[in-house]
């Protein structure tokens, strides 16, 4: 039977790990949810997977809006989901299992993959230890294909009790309303050329070109994709991002995070 991936990422992780699921499945779709973002989906593939970050140890809000619009008629349906995250994924596979439920679907698999970081704000991940952390991602991928192609129903992972209560269930509900208000911060150095990629690369068309400056519009998903891809590394969230090195999914080329 085919599957079709849904997937949400900003600077290739998510990316990255559903073409390497989809790769190895075979006979399988990938869709980003971005493509979709206006329309109800109604998907005919009796597999679905969603692959998506963790964003404050919980759900961007694009795949809560994606969930919302994903048609629940059929509940046979196989459904998988895949959450990559820089080291927690606290309870954001439960919130996922819980917007599914919530549209009469049953979220049958939930698995977590640690990948280097683009919170560049808070941490920076050596190139190290991202090789370490790309291998055990195929390690986890070989888990995830297995559990997929047998149709294999299991507790979707989570991280610790304290995790899911105070990350998840209290610095998530609180943090994420004011997120689309956090591109106030951004603002761009005498580096910037005016390019444009900013606004191509970012997946809520959040950020306007006037007069060569990008201009952010406040429904930010906080990303990180336009500063983090910017060619001059000109694009800045206050001083926090000052002399820090950029993060992009080494395996993931900038033409596949544009979305015009």
């Amino acid at each position: 039977m085919p599957t079709i991936i849904y997937y949400f990422t900003g600077t290739g992780n998510s990316l990255k790990c559903a073409r390497d699921i989809a790769g190895r499945l075979g006979r399988t779709t990938l869709v980003p949810m971005q493509a979709v973002r206006d329309k109800k989906v109604f998907p005919e593939a009796d597999c679905i997977g969603l692959v998506f970050p963790v964003y404050a140890w919980g759900l961007p809000y694009a795949v809560k809006r994606f969930i919302k619009r994903l048609s629940g008629k059929n509940k046979k349906r196989y459904i998988f989901a895949v959450a990559t995250s820089g080291g927690r994924v606290a309870g954001a596979l439960v919130l996922a299992r819980k917007k599914l439920r919530a549209r009469g679907l049953r979220l049958s698999a939930g698995f977590s993959v640690v990948m280097p970081t683009n919170m560049i704000l808070m941490h920076e991940t050596s190139e190290e230890k991202q090789k370490m952390l790309f291998e055990s991602m195929k390690v986890k991928v070989s888990e995830i294909i297995l559990a997929v192609k047998s149709r294999e129903f299991r507790k979707v992972e989570t991280g610790s009790l304290s995790d899911r209560i105070l990350r998840t269930g209290i610095i998530y509900r609180f943090a994420s309303p004011i997120f689309s208000q956090m591109d106030r911060l951004f603002r761009t150095d005498q580096s910037c050329t005016g390019c444009g990629l900013c606004s191509r690369v970012c997946p809520t068309h959040n950020i306007e070109m006037r007069n060569g400056i990008p201009k952010w519009k406040h429904c930010c998903e906080m990303c990180l994709s336009c500063l983090n891809l910017c060619p001059n590394k000109a694009l800045q969230c206050g001083k926090m991002t000052e002399g820090k090195e950029r993060y992009k999914n080494p395996y993931v080329d900038v033409k596949d995070l544009m979305y015009r």
